[in-house]
């Protein structure tokens, strides 16, 4: 069954509260796209007789538009809830390894603690015949925790 969408959100926190938070500093990749080549085609026609004697007439117009298919978007780089989105486009299917990268910026001499969280829709088709999505549980959390780092002179 194919995948629709995926979502991975990451949840930064100070274990022992206060401000500022920690945030994503840097979120990698930040967009995946491919061009698709969009056309429309508008056709007027028009039929006149009087008479048995008929005029018959069409105009007709194509415009062909290239659009972006975003397949991946990172999403509130700057705040403590990163998060990818993964859509599945007419060029590119959700399958196979997907790397991310994140770098997280946090308050000199505190810890970071993240928590991370897939989650995901599939298409079905109910009786083999109505297609339909559903929203696949959450897997269990995994935390991660990001100890301070000693300071560098220099």
């Amino acid at each position: 069954e194919p995948i629709q969408t995926a979502v991975l959100t990451v949840d930064l926190a100070r274990p022992e509260g206060g401000d500022p938070p920690p945030i994503a500093w840097s979120m990698q990749p930040q967009r995946l796209a491919s061009q698709t080549s969009l056309s429309r085609t508008v056709k007027l026609g028009a039929t006149l007789k009087i008479m048995g004697v008929g005029v018959e007439g069409e105009a007709g117009q194509t415009q062909e538009t290239q659009v972006d298919q975003v397949f991946l978007e990172a999403l509130f780089e700057g705040l403590p809830s990163p998060t990818w989105e993964l859509r599945r486009t007419d060029t590119a299917t959700i399958q196979g390894l997907q790397r991310f990268a994140l770098v997280v910026r946090a308050a000199k001499g505190t810890t970071t603690m993240g928590t991370a969280r897939l989650g995901a829709t599939i298409a079905r088709k109910r009786f083999g015949l109505l297609p339909y999505t559903a929203s696949l549980a959450e897997q269990e959390a995994l935390e991660f925790w990001l100890p301070q780092l000693a300071a560098v002179d220099g």
